[in-house]
């Protein structure tokens, strides 16, 4: 919904009182806000919140736009207030506050107490504040980055059922664009208010999302005010009216926490949350200045982020020269190469703007860059070569939502490279390790970037670009799992894996790592480490334990080819009084186990379209068999097609299972289809397979029994 402080209309005042606007502070330096009195009418019990650790009394930010006397540019002041009772012990964890700022912004002033029950309170002493580095010293991080990030404290003296209130005051430089405002998120809150005051002559869009999905019909209320800044009221001698302008104001009661759900979006995306784009604005001059509004916009404000950064120079002409400068499919190669195995990422999950930019040459000597900076470097080689590229701006997973038809920066805090390839494009990722030549991660297939690349006649202009989507048999992993059981029960054997596409990129990954085993273990079996605790799922048993995984000698380490492992498995020892049953999810995981519950709020986010083959053998002890197998089961879905068989022969129980994933995206609504597809499978897998003296060792000998 777009509005505008020009079209602001006379309304009642009644919602002044209700909304306790801000004051200015009598203090001259540092600017504090005032905020409206606790009163501790609004403290909650435990039965209005059952089960929460903390709830959220208030959550309130307050946006200012105001233009300085004399000049042509607009700044913004955002005031955020939180109280927050704690209700558990668990809660505690909540008198720990960390606040981040970037190169945007700056802090002009903090203040916090604790209030207790009975009404005394006692205020943080400012000294309690620290300024935390974003990055550990010593670290090529550090070195290219170096820059306090975050101010830190800890609330002393809190304990279960008091409140903890925190009151911010941040300046905004560019406030062109701001990042969406949340309210809530992980703890349930009362009450939640987001006002913006804007001068006249100001045009503000706004939007309202909740789950990731614009809901529609929220309209703020309009008040007319006066608008006038905090640090302004501090530097004057007198007061003083203030601007003629409009208080937009939303107002949120009670909604619940939200609570983690597998493959969904991470809660800063999913929470409540208020969208404020500044248009236009007009300064005290009266030469109209531009906000933000089009794609072409967002393409001018990210050209002019890095101006210069991406050009060929010294460097980039000796660093090609140990480069396949063949094909333009030879040049691609080279350099994602290049990025994705010599220069570290640097992922803040903040906006592009947060951190300084380098040139070329700068990353390359540091071998590290965030998103922005890694893609100036492949730009400046491709160019070098005499290939065309262009940066693409796009969202790592689980930022804010996204509002299509709201242009701004503020989604946008990652980039990838767009090479044209024979009427299309091939992409580079610089961030992600070990990926086949020109293609995506699963977090990014299928979003929708802003391509940037040069306007006739100058400039530059943005273009709207749907990044590609794998077909499922583009990733394609095979899991053999080997086990023999000893006269006890014992299972102990070796998994055998084969993972071409994305999923040879992740297991690539994975192998960087100490507890290699263990991620590998995920990424092949199912369940996280096979423990309840990992997926959620409260029957789900304790599985396969790999220790040790290495490559096959000799192969996977061209990311363009399969990628071959061989996994030891550490002795699987029978469940109690069960000595000689197999239960088949204990050796081959549970495939997409955060599924177990039954309802759902947040769309299903899976990582790519993929098949999945494994096929479990076990030989069984001399003199023994099967009693029975499991029937086979065949179910197609437009969404994940199960197909599994069993057999005997050899001496060996046999069990083969295909899943494929055909939709890496499913709404609440069609979360029981995906689901029933699932739990179809789990039943199988959980039916114990008992192995008996004189049972069914297999009629036939040797060979493949499927």
């Amino acid at each position: 919904m777009r509005v505008s402080a020009r079209r602001a209309r006379p309304f009642v005042l009644l919602l002044l009182s209700l909304l306790a606007p801000l004051v200015a502070s009598s203090c001259a330096s540092p600017p504090r806000p005032e905020t409206e009195k606790f009163s501790g009418r609004t403290r909650v019990g435990q039965n209005d919140f059952p089960d929460a650790r903390a709830v959220i009394l208030l959550d309130r930010t307050e946006i200012t736009f105001f233009p300085p006397p004399g000049k042509d540019t607009v700044i913004a002041e955002v005031v955020h207030t939180r109280r927050t009772q704690i209700m558990s012990e668990a809660g505690l964890d909540q008198a720990k506050i960390l606040i981040p700022f970037d190169d945007r912004s700056r802090i002009a002033s903090i203040t916090s107490k604790v209030i207790h029950e009975d009404g005394t309170s006692v205020e943080t002493h400012p000294d309690a504040w620290v300024d935390v580095d974003r990055f550990k010293d010593g670290t090529p991080e550090a070195r290219l980055y170096d820059a306090k990030s975050y101010k830190l404290t800890k609330v002393k003296g809190a304990r279960v059922g008091d409140v903890l209130e925190t009151t911010t005051l941040r300046l905004v430089r560019d406030p062109r664009w701001l990042e969406p405002i949340p309210v809530g998120g992980d703890l349930p809150f009362q009450r939640g208010e987001v006002v913006v005051n804007v001068p006249r002559g100001f045009d503000v869009d706004f939007r309202v999302t909740k789950q990731g999905r614009v809901v529609q019909g929220i309209k703020p209320t309009r008040i007319p005010s006066r608008v006038q800044a905090i640090t302004e009221k501090a530097a004057q001698s007198s007061e003083e009216e203030g601007i003629p302008g409009t208080r937009f104001a939303f107002v949120f009661e009670r909604e619940p926490a939200l609570f983690a759900e597998g493959a969904a979006p991470e809660p800063s995306a999913l929470a409540t949350q208020v969208h404020v784009q500044l248009l236009r604005f007009t300064p005290h001059r009266g030469a109209e200045g531009r906000g933000i509004s089009t794609a072409d916009d967002v393409a001018t404000w990210y050209a002019e982020l890095v101006k210069g950064r991406d050009r060929p120079d010294d460097m980039t002409r000796q660093l090609v020269r140990g480069m396949n400068k063949g094909t333009k499919q030879d040049k691609l190669r080279s350099v994602q190469r290049y990025l994705q195995d010599d220069i570290g990422d640097v992922p803040t999950f903040l906006n592009l703007a947060a951190l300084p930019t380098h040139s070329a040459t700068e990353v390359q000597r540091a071998k590290v860059g965030d998103a922005k900076d890694q893609a100036s470097l492949g730009l400046a080689l491709l160019r070098q070569m005499g290939v065309d590229g262009f940066p693409v701006l796009v969202s790592r997973q689980g930022s804010f939502a996204s509002v299509p038809d709201l242009l701004t920066p503020a989604p946008f805090n990652h980039v990838v490279l767009a090479v044209p390839m024979g009427g299309d494009y091939a992409f580079i990722d610089p961030a992600t390790l070990g990926l086949p030549t020109g293609r995506l991660p699963g977090a990014l297939q299928g979003q929708r970037g802003l391509l940037v690349r040069p306007a006739p006649g100058g400039g530059v202009r943005g273009e709207f670009v749907d990044l590609p989507e794998d077909k499922a048999e583009d990733n394609l992993t095979t899991v053999e799992v080997e086990l023999e059981m000893a006269a006890d029960g014992t299972l102990i054997g070796m998994v055998r894996a084969t993972l071409i596409g994305v999923e040879a990129a992740v297991a690539r990954q994975a192998l960087t790592h100490d507890d290699a085993p263990a991620r590998l273990r995920a990424l092949l079996l199912g369940d996280p480490l096979g423990t309840p605790a990992a997926s959620g799922a409260p029957d789900l048993l304790p599985g396969l334990e790999l220790v040790e995984a290495f490559r096959v000698a000799g192969k996977g380490n061209d990311p363009d080819d399969a990628l071959k492992l061989q996994l030891r498995a550490a002795p699987l020892a029978p469940l109690q009084d069960r000595e000689h049953v197999v239960i088949p999810e204990r050796a081959t995981g549970r495939p997409l186990a955060f599924l177990w519950r039954e309802g759902r709020k947040a769309p299903v986010v899976l990582s790519h379209r993929a098949v999945q083959k494994v096929r479990l053998s076990v030989k069984m002890p001399e003199g023994k068999g099967v009693a029975a197998l499991p029937p086979s089961l065949a179910k197609q879905g437009s969404i994940l097609n199960v197909e599994e068989q069993w057999a005997v022969a050899d001496g060996a129980f046999w069990m083969s299972r295909t899943l494929r994933i055909e939709e890496r995206v499913v709404p609440p609504a069609r979360y029981d289809e995906l689901r029933s597809a699932a739990v179809a499978l789990w039943g199988r897998q959980q039916a114990e397979v008992k192995i008996v003296p004189g049972g069914d060792r297999g009629a036939a000998y040797g060979g493949d029994p499927f």
